[in-house]
């Protein structure tokens, strides 16, 4: 049974216009360097501290603390061994820079952003220059061992900009199957979340 690990590579650093901004503003604790869902767990939530149902990790944007919803992401085991993204939030959730529209199905080396300065304007499915996040994250499939030591391989240099798409990665299975550039996909309802359903 393989683990869907998101390893972080935050990059707001490097963006000119946050050279004042202090990433402490928001403590580390928000700003996990490892999101797993681990060997026998079947889903895990991602949001904003959250009294009611507190998430398996709590992330919080040190731009706009309100920009990361309670209840922002999940993601679930299927039953065929891969993961589902399931955006939540406001603000969304963005896969190789393409806001998710419901779910989608993560792909190893996918890019992940929670939240967007403007994704309140955003529609799911829309497209987004890639943009520098203090909460950007790189998917890795496999065990933890593994993404660990690719995360350090990474390190050394070997790691793509995060602020690149990655081609063929996930492009047109992040919108909705109404839209004219997914032609592919299906959706179904169950349990109250839509679904994009690969194909066979």
């Amino acid at each position: 049974m393989s683990t869907v690990s998101l390893l972080w590579v935050g990059d707001l650093n490097q963006d000119k216009r946050m050279a004042n901004a202090s990433m402490k503003i928001s403590d580390e604790r928000y700003r996990p360097k490892l999101i797993e869902l681990k060997e026998g767990q079947k889903e895990i939530r991602i949001g904003r501290l959250n009294s009611t149902n507190p998430p398996h990790y709590l992330i919080e944007s040190c731009i706009n603390k309100r920009m990361i919803s309670r209840n922002h992401a999940t993601i679930e085991r299927l039953a065929n061994g891969g993961f589902m993204l399931y955006d939540h939030s406001m603000n969304g959730t963005y896969v190789n820079y393409m806001r998710v529209s419901g779910g989608v199905t993560l792909k190893h080396g996918d890019i992940v952003c929670f939240g967007h300065l403007n994704g309140a304007n955003l529609k799911p499915g829309e497209d987004v220059t890639p943009f520098f996040s203090d909460l950007k994250y790189q998917v890795y499939i496999g065990s933890t061992r593994d993404a660990i030591n690719s995360a350090a391989n990474d390190a050394s240099g070997e790691r793509p900009s995060g602020n690149k798409r990655q081609r063929g990665a996930s492009g047109g299975s992040l919108e909705s199957p109404s839209s004219s550039r997914d032609k592919k996909g299906g959706s179904s309802k169950s349990g109250g979340r839509r679904r994009l359903e690969e194909d066979a």
